[in-house]
């Protein structure tokens, strides 16, 4: 696995925090590629649910069937695992998707250019897409 995962050997780690204490999991990331492990350490079938914050937009790919779970959204992505079961997944872009912290792409409609000096619209214009833009200035 090491061998074709470089995350495994050469990696970050970082420990998650699932609200079941019986559920270990964790990233390990390296340049392009995010794996993530999951341990149920009970001899009982355990649920958890893990937040996913940076991961909105993966799939998770199981690494040995290759099987396609749901995608990653902005809610907490539930597992429910067999007694001393794991998961290693690895976790894909979207096709298109922007790098970066913020990875949803803003977008501003006006109906006419003078919408732009109403307070909500100049709000959104201020502190989302110039404070996304100055990120890559």
């Amino acid at each position: 696995m090491r061998k074709r995962f470089k995350a495994f050997g050469w990696g970050d780690i970082k420990f998650l925090s699932p609200a079941n204490a019986k559920i270990i999991a964790y990233t390990r990331s390296f340049e392009e590629e995010e794996i993530l492990v999951l341990a149920n350490l009970s001899r009982f079938p355990q649920a958890a649910e893990l937040e996913l914050e940076g991961y909105e937009g993966y799939t998770p790919v199981e690494v040995f069937s290759h099987n396609k779970f749901p995608q990653v959204t902005e809610n907490p992505y539930l597992f429910t695992m067999a007694p001393h079961g794991y998961y290693w997944f690895l976790l894909e872009k979207e096709k298109g998707q922007v790098e970066g912290p913020e990875k949803k792409k803003q977008t501003l409609k006006l109906g006419e250019w003078q919408d732009l000096f109403d307070n909500k619209v100049r709000a959104k214009f201020e502190n989302k897409i110039l404070l996304s833009i100055s990120q890559f200035l």
